[in-house]
């Protein structure tokens, strides 16, 4: 699974990650892209480690900031800019279905026949 999220979003993020490391049986893998304005104000920085801590093999989150202060300039780890499509394509798990100028259509809602919750191509490949 792949999140690409921000402050605005972060009660998502953590619902997810908490649901996953509370429940021993669940396999699941998540990537997360969190970006924010400064690497120094990322709301609940310490919880989203202590996340990865426990599950590293399933949890992943990579930050991205606009701005990281001088005194952490040597220990800043993450990304830094606005999210670009390598940027996305280096954290994100693949697409479970074939991009296709078909699926395309059908992702877009172009040529949807079927609701949204019917259609296999937006229910394997829905974004949070």
């Amino acid at each position: 699974v792949g999140i690409i999220g921000s402050t605005g979003c972060v009660s998502v993020i953590m619902q997810v990650l908490n649901a996953l490391v509370t429940n021993p049986n669940d396999k699941t893998k998540v990537s997360v892209l969190f970006c924010n304005i400064s690497a120094s104000k990322i709301p609940l920085y310490t919880k989203l480690q202590e996340y990865v801590a426990q599950r590293p093999d399933q949890i992943t989150i990579h930050y991205d900031v606009l701005s990281v202060p001088k005194q952490a300039r040597d220990t800043y780890n993450g990304f830094l800019g606005h999210i670009d499509h390598n940027m996305i394509r280096s954290t994100m798990p693949p697409p479970m279905v074939p991009v296709t100028s078909a699926t395309d259509k059908t992702l877009l809602g172009t040529e949807m026949t079927t609701t949204p919750s019917e259609s296999p191509a937006m229910t394997k490949s829905r974004l949070l």
